[in-house]
């Protein structure tokens, strides 16, 4: 399959799934879509993608953010405007915090010690600063 045969199973996983459809992603040409109900990956694998069977579901991921937004809110504003954006990685079944360079290991240390997102994997890389609109 090609790419654009691979992202159209990947939205029609998706809907097929619901709320047992985490993220999919393209490697090795192939398909992986995450699931975090293991009865759902016969329907992954028999539709042609590699099941990965995850602990949490899409909805537990972002109520993870949710939760780091709110322990965000509460901090200095050095710490608090240090994290630049959250993404899912399903790959890894947590989450991806791009954090200022100048206070990463901080950001991570204090995430590690409150633990707003409980047992979410939480995994850091340099941001390269705030998104800003592109210029038109």
């Amino acid at each position: 399959m090609d790419h654009e045969q691979l992202l159209n199973l990947n939205d029609r996983l998706s809907s097929s799934l619901g709320a047992a459809y985490v993220q999919g992603w393209i490697e090795n040409d192939e398909l992986h879509v995450a699931t975090s109900d293991q009865s759902k990956a016969q329907e992954i694998e028999e539709a042609g993608a590699v099941a990965e069977v995850v602990d949490f579901s899409s909805q537990q991921l972002r109520d993870a953010i949710g939760e780091i937004m709110s322990w965000q809110s509460k901090q200095e504003p050095e710490i608090a405007n240090a994290i630049h954006g959250y993404s899912i990685s399903a790959k890894d079944g947590g989450l991806i915090l791009r954090v200022d360079s100048k206070h990463l290991d901080q950001v991570r240390q204090m995430l590690e010690q409150d633990q707003p997102a409980g047992d979410v994997q939480l995994t850091f890389t340099p941001s390269s600063g705030i998104a800003s609109p592109a210029a038109g």
